[in-house]
């Protein structure tokens, strides 16, 4: 399905148009790679998965700017995509294109720069591919892959639009794990460098990234799927302020922090009543110096200001009397609401150096998994990891193949995770009900709690909706992390260790 995206010819002719390079961003790449390469003043370059060649024409630029003689031969697979590549590349005589596959690529030179630009996630045979690579390779060659890990695209506006093209992207791109893992077990020397690529745009340019399905992962996803989210990304755009700061095309979320006065965090409703109080005292303590003014009746005025107080006041009691009787709603308890999990891992783990119990409670754990991942590449250290993970019956009704292949799967890479000591004691549990809730719980602090909305179409098939962050900053946050710990162990010790 990917291919066909890249072979379309209507993509490659807008590919180009509309997925420009940041220059900035493009320097510092290269400077990056210039201090790797040494003192060498002629290069061979591979441009692997060249695409429409605008990494190419871009090298070839730097590259003569830097004075280093460079040949640069770009590959693809997608004729589509190599004829616009030599149309944007006309003229540059140090640079020619091979249609290939670069598993099957064999080159008469090795090159002393192999360069992979946003194509490493549609490579299915990482290892095949990297060796590959490495053969193309002089002995001290460098590999630069320019990709996205998993928790940049968490964290990226526009998916928050399109959800199922996170989903999408999620599962073709290889964890910083996995990438380095592959690169390492080959003999390469691996280091990872942030670069920031986002460039603020009008609403015009941005909404048509989107029209034109600009990325890939837009392709990918059902046409129902598409027209509904561009809608929403219309009717969002309809109501938000671009004229001065623009949209930016890889923008990432920041957290919105509560009003702080002296470590205090405050409500809006609390603000409010602050303020009225703060209005009245002001008022009182003024009055003497400026009645003169004014020609209000005196018992009329004190009215006014002993009602206003009166209701001021009446609020805060019912506020103080609610909180010192426990009777707080669920939704209130130091609890936050989340339109994904991705957003609640996020929030959890960025507060976290070492987790002494991870407890898991889900059908396949892909999405914690993933976020595992990005604590073991951020030295996060996880001690016990405790799962309950999803088993089907053979006779099973709800069975679908596809989904127990997933489990295995992850239940594997969870086990490679406690053989190479990132987790030092792992337990995996298998349960045969049809769960309705999701659970992550971090030691005795912090728990995801989510509901499962089952498909429509297929019964073992489930999303994880409405999921809200616990925490044990009250006590009834503490409460209720408590009797899900407990509840938790007690399954754990009823069905045993079988996976």
């Amino acid at each position: 399905m990917s291919d066909a995206v890249f072979i379309n010819p209507d993509y490659s002719r807008t590919y180009t148009v509309n997925r420009r390079m940041n220059e900035n961003a493009i320097s510092e790449y290269f400077d990056r790679v210039m201090k790797l390469l040494g003192t060498k003043r002629r290069i061979r370059v591979v441009d692997v998965g060249c695409g429409t060649g605008q990494f190419t024409a871009l090298m070839a630029e730097y590259f003569s700017g830097q004075q280093i003689e460079a040949s640069i031969d770009g590959v693809d697979k997608s004729m589509a995509m190599l004829e616009v590549a030599r149309r944007n590349c006309d003229g540059l005589g140090n640079v020619r294109f091979i249609h290939g596959d670069m598993l099957q690529y064999e080159s008469a030179e090795r090159y002393d720069l192999a360069f992979c630009s946003e194509m490493i996630h549609l490579v299915e045979d990482l290892a095949g591919f990297v060796a590959a690579i490495d053969r193309t390779l002089v002995p001290d060659g460098v590999l630069a892959i320019r990709t996205s890990t998993h928790k940049q695209l968490y964290e990226r506006q526009w998916y928050r639009d399109f959800p199922a093209a996170l989903q999408v992207d999620l599962n073709r791109h290889k964890s910083a794990y996995q990438l380095t893992a592959a690169l390492e077990t080959r003999g390469f020397q691996v280091s990872s460098h942030p670069i920031d690529e986002s460039e603020k745009m009008d609403a015009a340019t941005y909404l048509k990234l989107f029209e034109d399905r600009s990325y890939s992962t837009l392709r990918l996803i059902p046409d129902e799927e598409y027209k509904r989210s561009l809608s929403v990304l219309r009717e969002r755009l309809k109501g938000e302020r671009t004229d001065d700061e623009g949209l930016s095309n890889d923008l990432i979320f920041s957290e919105e922090k509560p009003m702080k006065i002296k470590g205090k965090d405050f409500s809006l409703p609390e603000l409010m009543e602050l303020g009225g109080l703060g209005i009245l005292g002001l008022f009182a303590f003024a009055w003497p110096f400026v009645s003169g003014f004014f020609t209000i009746e005196f018992e009329k005025l004190v009215a006014i200001f002993v009602g206003a107080l009166s209701i001021t006041l009446l609020n805060l009691f019912i506020r103080l009397k609610v909180m010192d009787s426990k009777i707080t709603p669920l939704n209130s308890v130091n609890l936050l609401s989340i339109q994904k999990l991705s957003d609640a891992f996020i929030r959890i783990t960025s507060k976290k150096k070492e987790i002494k119990h991870l407890r898991v409670f889900a059908v396949t754990t892909n999405q914690i998994y993933t976020q595992v991942e990005n604590l073991v590449r951020d030295d996060v250290s996880i001690r016990k990891c405790t799962i309950m993970v999803r088993d089907f019956e053979w006779n099973d009704p709800t069975r679908n193949e596809e989904v127990v292949k997933e489990i295995d799967m992850f239940i594997k890479r969870w086990r490679q995770l406690h053989r190479e000591g990132i987790i030092q004691e792992l337990e995996i549990v298998r349960y045969s009900f049809l769960p309705t809730e999701y659970q992550c719980i971090f030691d005795d602090e912090y728990m995801i709690l989510g509901l499962y909305q089952p498909s429509k179409t297929d019964d073992a098939s489930v999303t994880v909706v409405k999921p809200i962050v616990i925490s044990k900053g009250l006590a009834e946050g503490k409460a209720i992390i408590d009797t899900y710990t407990e509840r938790f162990d007690h399954m754990v010790a009823a069905y045993g260790s079988g996976a």
